[in-house]
């Protein structure tokens, strides 16, 4: 996708080449549904701004073709305008605090540059596996976004509980997976593993994923060791870890085998009273809207 919009943007300074400007624009049109979610609006609108000024004129000589593709323009510029990130009412009355604002990234610190504002949503865009956390640490909260994959086969993940700079799903209380399971390159994927996942501990319910571009809504409620995951109204996890490990996160016998969790590895983060809430990145193509949170410990 940075490949695509940075062709996008070298092709637009063929616009004003009196020779080229039709073929310029005509490969535009052609490639900018591909790159709209991913290409800042006001580049995009300035840029397809002209498009349609050479489609004007071709339309105006007899080219129908042109006609259409003024059409089409418009309809995706209309589609691709920045979201906007709010509270509903019921969570004003609630106490939620909503951590982006569709712009403002001063509630969260590390990887900002592969976590970026991106049109009302925070674009992930780093392939380096950086990972976003919240400025604040939490114990209980009810946790809310909207997400959706534009590639297949992203990976990412929410933490829980973690400190900065470690695996969550070991040194947290826990990663929730964010996982495009039904890519085939997870073909031989654990079911700790699937998306809502407690990793290594907890299996979630399988779902099957809207199709690449849609949004998807999930809440994560943690109260002590308990937590329950909801996607699109679907509860997928609904489990106590404590229980989920019979109490031994760590193998009782100090090794690294640790038969009471899932993937019998030691989890020795899991029963930590607070931490803050992440995003882990494995990689690009995935987009974060509308994150809002209820601290219950007020």
């Amino acid at each position: 996708n940075l490949a695509e919009t940075r062709a996008f943007e070298r092709i637009a300074g063929y616009l004003d080449d009196k020779d080229l400007s039709f073929t310029a624009a005509s490969l535009l049109g052609g490639q900018a549904p591909r790159i709209a979610n991913v290409t800042d609006y006001g580049v995009l609108s300035s840029i397809l701004g002209k498009v349609k000024d050479i489609c004007a004129k071709e339309a105006a000589s007899g080219n129908a073709d042109a006609g259409y593709a003024i059409d089409s323009i418009n309809k995706l510029l209309d589609e691709s305008k920045p979201y906007e990130n709010a509270l509903t009412a019921e969570e004003k009355a609630q106490g939620f605090e909503l951590l982006f604002d569709g712009k403002d990234m001063s509630k969260w610190e590390g990887d900002l540059e592969g976590y970026a504002p991106l049109n009302g949503t925070i674009n992930v865009n780093s392939n380096f596996g950086g990972n976003l956390y919240t400025k604040k640490e939490y114990t209980d909260f009810v946790y809310r976004f909207e997400f959706r994959f534009l590639v297949p086969g992203v990976n990412n993940g929410v933490g829980i509980r973690t400190p900065e700079g470690v695996d969550a799903a070991y040194e947290a209380m826990c990663e929730l997976q964010i996982l495009d399971h039904d890519d085939p390159i997870y073909a031989n994927l654990r079911e700790y593993q699937v998306h809502g996942s407690i990793y290594g501990v907890v299996p979630a319910k399988r779902i099957v994923h809207k199709p690449l571009g849609e949004w998807s809504y999930e809440e994560i409620v943690v109260k002590g060791d308990h937590i329950t995951v909801t996607v699109n109204g679907e509860k997928i996890i609904d489990a106590n870890v404590r229980e989920a490990c019979q109490g031994h996160n760590i193998a009782p016998d100090g090794s690294d085998r640790n038969p009471y969790t899932a993937d019998h590895r030691n989890h020795p983060g899991m029963f930590n009273p607070k931490g803050h809430i992440s995003f882990c990145g494995h990689g690009q193509g995935l987009q974060f809207k509308n994150v809002r949170i209820l601290d219950l410990s007020k």
